[in-house]
This record gives structure tokens, C-alpha cells and sequence, in this order.
């Protein structure tokens, strides 16, 4: 299990790699704008994306032995208390934080023991409801959850007829 969320994990450094090489040629009139998506524009789908990671890691690093690789000030600086929350609007310095955070991940990825894939984590979601489920599980939700905002990703700038392709882990990577 942990080969595959290891998989996922550099996947999502990659693919988040080809949304901004995209995102960098996309004028910063496209990217702000209100256009009826949950998030608003494009930002604050980052934002939501940036948001939900730092919420996770904060969760998880109490559960990981591997804690020391994935503490980080990106925890200390931002208080999360809602997956609408803006971080900022400056694409830069989203693109600049989500990078890091994808890195966070993968060392978290790596440090992991397969035992500790098995542990059980309480948490609060953000709904204020109790969840217990395994610490690799949560991973493993935490990649399917980028997949979800890629698409909205690929449909907004579908709309903008910007050419963009973040579905196939199968042509990356070789397999197991």
C-alpha cells in the first residue's frame, strides 16, 4: 500500500507541476473571476486545495512517527478553520505553497513504516462530526480529493478552450 500512496503522491506533485505550467500562460483576468464553480474561480479552487492539505497534514502529523519530516511552518502560519477559507489570492504564492506542500507529502509518503498505514485516526471533519479511519486511508482520500478539483480545474479551462490533460497516471508512471 504504501508503493501505491507513494504513486499518488508524486502524481499529484507532477500533475499540480503541469497545472501551473498551464496556469503560468493563463492571464490573471482568467484566474480570479467568479465563474460559478463551489470555489469561485480558479484561485479559489487552489486556495480550497491549499487549505484541505495544511487541515490534513496538521491532523496527521499528531499520528506519524515521520512527524519530524513533515513538520513545517507552513502549519504554524496558517490557522485553518474552513475549507472556503482564502490564503491568498496571489497565484504566485499559491503555486509556491502548493509546491511545498506536495513535497511535505512525499516525505511524509517516504518516512512512513507500513505499520503505520494501519493506525487509526480521530479527527473532527469540518462538519464538526467525529471520524475514526485508517491513517493510510486518509491518504489514499486526500489524493482522490485533488483528482475531484483537477476536473473542476480541467473543465474551467476547458471552458476558457485551453488545452490541458491531468487524467492519465498510467501514461507516467510504469506500474508495480
Amino acid at each position: 500500500m504504501k508503493e501505491i500512496i507513494l504513486t499518488l503522491s508524486e502524481y499529484n506533485k507532477d500533475t499540480n507541476n503541469e497545472i501551473f505550467a498551464i496556469l503560468n500562460n493563463v492571464s490573471i483576468n482568467s484566474l480570479n473571476p467568479n465563474i460559478g464553480s463551489y470555489f469561485n474561480s480558479i484561485t479559489g479552487i487552489l486556495n480550497h486545495v491549499l487549505v484541505t492539505n495544511i487541515w490534513w497534514l496538521q491532523r496527521l502529523a499528531k499520528f506519524s512517527k515521520n512527524y519530524k519530516n513533515i513538520k513545517n511552518k507552513i502549519f504554524e502560519k496558517y490557522q485553518i478553520n474552513s475549507i472556503n477559507q482564502i490564503i491568498t489570492e496571489n497565484y504566485k504564492e499559491l503555486k509556491e505553497l502548493i509546491t511545498k506542500v506536495d513535497y511535505i507529502f512525499i516525505n511524509l509518503v517516504k518516512g512512513l513504516e507500513d505499520s503505520e498505514l494501519k493506525i487509526k485516526v480521530n479527527y473532527i471533519n469540518s462538519k464538526k462530526v467525529k471520524i475514526t479511519k485508517e491513517f493510510g486511508f486518509l491518504l489514499l482520500h486526500i489524493f482522490n480529493h485533488h483528482t475531484h478539483h483537477r476536473g473542476q480545474l480541467s473543465q474551467i479551462l476547458d471552458s476558457l478552450k485551453i488545452d490541458n490533460d491531468f487524467s492519465n497516471l498510467n501514461r507516467k508512471y510504469d506500474g508495480f
